[in-house]
């Protein structure tokens, strides 16, 4: 979480030998931790041959736990984010100029966009982008309609 620069995918790659060094916690410790996050969808394991495993968070994991180690709650960042792209009366929107309209860095926009792709509010528009926003645009719909009317 505090590593992240981004809050999302692959930020930061990690082993668990590092967990063990950075947390102080004992191996059987991180191991079961890293079988919890990953079963719960928030982390991603890699094992490869002679026992060595990289790790990696999935976007799902800053939208869980960003409340309790940001200054920001991605639940209630979702809600602005939805009102900004709601107002832009669009069928698509751009991540990079709806985060410029924020005013947020990548760190807190991008598990804000997680929450509403999570939900089914938006869909992701995937294509290589430039910068560190991920999606790099949204698909609107009537999904983020009722989302909004809902708040």
């Amino acid at each position: 979480m505090e590593n992240s620069q981004h809050g999302s995918l692959f930020d930061p790659q990690t082993t668990l030998a590092d967990l063990v060094t950075n947390t102080g916690m004992p191996l059987n410790s991180v191991k079961v931790g890293v079988l919890d996050l990953a079963g719960s969808g928030l982390l991603e394991r890699q094992d490869y041959y002679g026992g060595h495993v990289d790790l990696h968070p999935k976007p799902d994991l800053f939208v869980t736990f960003d409340a309790q180690f940001k200054d920001w709650d991605p639940s209630k960042d979702a809600e602005d984010l939805a009102v900004v792209l709601l107002n832009l009366e669009a069928d698509q929107a751009n991540a990079t100029d709806v985060a410029t309209t924020l005013g947020w860095p990548p760190r807190r926009f991008n598990p804000a966009a997680a929450y509403l792709v999570s939900a089914n509010i938006v869909r992701a528009m995937e294509y290589s982008a430039e910068d560190d926003y991920w999606p790099p645009a949204f698909i609107l719909g009537d999904e983020l309609l009722r989302f909004v009317s809902d708040l």
